[in-house]
């Protein structure tokens, strides 16, 4: 539970393109997640638990799933942050199927990152877009920063560098 409001928790999902968890796997994290700020382990779970353990299989989706929108009623609000969608595994429909799951938390207030080429409009009832892109200025001082960290690269800054860094602010585009 979040510390300063008991009944209210908080999730996170972070999305690698270098790993490629299955939907299953992601919905779990985030009751694993919720499970943790609670106060207990309910017999639902310990059900499953169970039933699971002694055939030596695991939970299917929908069990995760079911088991994550009842543990979630026990919170007045859930907080949840999807970062990096985009990046989520495109191969067995992972993205839609954690956004279906996620769809069927009725106290969830859900905060998505993604690049701006993902369109999940019609995925959910009501959303907002904010597009956040870094200033030119932060770029350079960035580019900048990196290449006086790195001692192969230090003595080119003052040279002909200039039209290099502003070359790459310039196709980075706000990224």
């Amino acid at each position: 539970m979040f510390l300063l409001v008991p009944d209210v928790s908080i999730a996170f999902i972070y999305f690698n393109h270098k790993e490629h968890p299955s939907a299953a796997e992601l919905i779990g994290s985030l009751l694993k997640q919720l499970l943790q700020q609670g106060t207990g382990i309910s017999s639902k779970i310990r059900g499953l638990y169970f039933k699971h353990s002694t055939r030596d299989t695991r939970p299917s989706l929908d069990e995760i799933s079911d088991l994550l929108v009842l543990e979630s009623r026990s919170v007045s609000k859930l907080y949840m942050v999807a970062d990096a969608l985009d990046e989520c595994p495109a191969d067995a429909n992972t993205r839609e199927k954690v956004l279906v799951a996620l769809q069927k938390l009725f106290n969830l207030h859900l905060l998505i990152t993604s690049r701006p080429h993902l369109d999940i409009s019609s995925e959910f009832s009501s959303i907002q877009y904010l597009d956040i892109r870094a200033d030119n200025n932060d770029m350079e001082a960035y580019v900048l920063g990196r290449l006086k960290d790195n001692r192969n690269l230090r003595r080119y800054i003052g040279r002909d560098f200039q039209e290099i860094v502003e070359e790459i602010v310039r196709k980075s585009d706000g990224m």
